[in-house]
């Protein structure tokens, strides 16, 4: 099985220290039908978002969409009226947001979410996770730049080729001026070759999820990353401005190989469905995948 990383970050205000709210020791588990854990970790995330709660009260009531089924889902979650849930019906749906899901067979979670998100109308759960990039390419030979904007649920990032790695650095390396594909030409003086690209982010999302890569040539890296309970993602904006602080509400955790393994989740106070208490501290090390 290919697997990932998402670490998801809550945009907080930036007005001295912000605490992390706690989740209550009876948070409530999800039944793993066969191969599901991919699902119902990517669950236990999205139950941390309160922005979800808010969005589904606007939302008029629909039934038997995926949509519908999600917000069921995420409510039945929260509900704590018994130890576990059953998350059935969204499962069923699970084929027809692509042909790579179908039910018992393990998938990843990195697509499942954005998968899902992706499948989602707009005004929806849609606009708390979707922000939008700023790439300009920009010749070296002419002045001639190339402003491209893009929507996207996600940040993917490399790993730092460091033992290990800290995630401050992986955004860092994601976001610095690289050399242009050698095969693109430039538009006004038709040289290839010769353009830098400049990524940015235009429009900051409410949720932000960043995925790490740690497939390479057929193999998964072990290597840890360390990563703090809040960082400022201000440095990174098209418009720099005043400090813009994301909190750290959640992480999914792939405990195997690139063929096989397990997904779990970390949620604010404790790993959901294991039962002990693991808080998410300032630089937790975790091998995330």
């Amino acid at each position: 099985m290919v697997a990932h990383a998402a670490y998801g970050s809550k945009r907080v205000p930036h007005s001295g220290p912000n605490a992390l709210p706690v989740r209550s020791a009876q948070a409530r588990g999800l039944t793993n039908t066969g191969n599901t854990c991919f699902l119902n970790a990517s669950l236990q995330c999205l139950g941390g978002v309160q922005e979800l709660g808010e969005t589904r009260a606007r939302q008029p009531r629909q039934r038997m969409t995926l949509e519908s089924q999600l917000f069921e889902c995420i409510s039945q979650l929260q509900s704590r009226l018994s130890p576990y849930y059953n998350p059935r019906p969204l499962l069923d749906t699970l084929p027809r947001l692509a042909d790579e899901f179908q039910i018992g067979q393990q998938a990843d979670a990195r697509e499942f979410l954005v998968c899902l998100l992706g499948k989602m109308d707009q005004g929806g759960p849609r606009e708390v996770f979707y922000g939008s990039t700023q790439t300009v390419l920009t010749c070296l030979t002419c002045p001639h730049s190339l402003v491209q904007q893009a929507a996207t649920a996600h940040l993917s990032l490399n790993l730092e080729p460091s033992t290990n790695s800290i995630i401050n650095q992986c955004l860092e390396a994601f976001f610095t001026p690289a050399s242009a594909l050698d095969e693109y030409q430039c538009d006004s003086c038709g040289r290839v070759g010769t353009s830098t690209l400049s990524p940015s982010i235009s429009t900051p999302p409410t949720i932000l999820m960043v995925h790490l890569k740690r497939l390479a040539i057929g193999k998964k890296s072990q290597r840890q990353v360390e990563f703090d309970a809040e960082f400022d993602l201000n440095p990174y904006m098209t418009v720099k401005g005043e400090p813009l602080i994301y909190a750290l509400i959640g992480v999914i955790e792939h405990i195997g190989n690139h063929e096989a393994g397990h997904y779990i989740a970390f949620t604010e106070g404790r790993p959901l469905g294991i039962g002990a208490t693991t808080p998410l501290s300032p630089r937790l090390p975790c091998t995330t995948s």
